[in-house]
């Protein structure tokens, strides 16, 4: 329960990046369908990076409960550790192509259903926190880090020309 002229200023945030070196593979296939300009095709890829994982928890706050005086504080948790990156990303979908006549390359018109997941792994970094007591007024705040995940899931759709 908040009274006139208490106050409760919190802040919490995390991140992290990732960098490295490492292998792409992939592999895709297309199949025409009965002869015409149309064709289906899928598509996968993955890579294995070795690399380095930074990332943070941070956690700040202010109290004021007047008449005691205002309660502030911060607190920051960083790790930077060795980590392995896996990336795996696949495309399912149709494509129209269509040589043309005058110069030696074709049009394409492509789309496709996409699915990419990232993953990191390695050692966690923790959290900061922020909290105290101000009269009867109580504040409790915690940040944690993640190393960072990713999954992406759409659609795409796309045109050029291959020669």
């Amino acid at each position: 329960m908040f009274t006139t002229g208490n106050f409760i200023n919190l802040a919490l945030s995390n991140g992290s990046s990732f960098d490295g070196t490492g292998v792409t593979y992939g592999l895709a296939a297309r199949r025409r369908i009965l002869g015409s300009h149309t064709h289906l095709f899928l598509s996968a890829r993955g890579s294995r990076i070795h690399g380095e994982n930074n990332s943070f928890g941070r956690s700040v706050g202010t109290v004021t409960s007047p008449p005691s005086s205002p309660l502030a504080g911060a607190a920051t948790v960083r790790r930077i550790a060795p980590a392995e990156l896996d990336i795996f990303e696949y495309q399912i979908g149709a494509e129209w192509n269509y040589g043309l006549k005058r110069f030696p390359a074709s049009v394409f018109l492509r789309a496709a259903y996409e699915f990419q997941e990232w993953d990191i792994a390695g050692p966690l970094t923790g959290g900061a926190g922020f909290g105290g007591t101000l009269g009867d007024l109580t504040t409790n705040s915690f940040s944690s880090a993640g190393i960072g995940d990713l999954e992406l899931r759409g659609f795409s759709f796309s045109t050029g020309l291959t020669w």
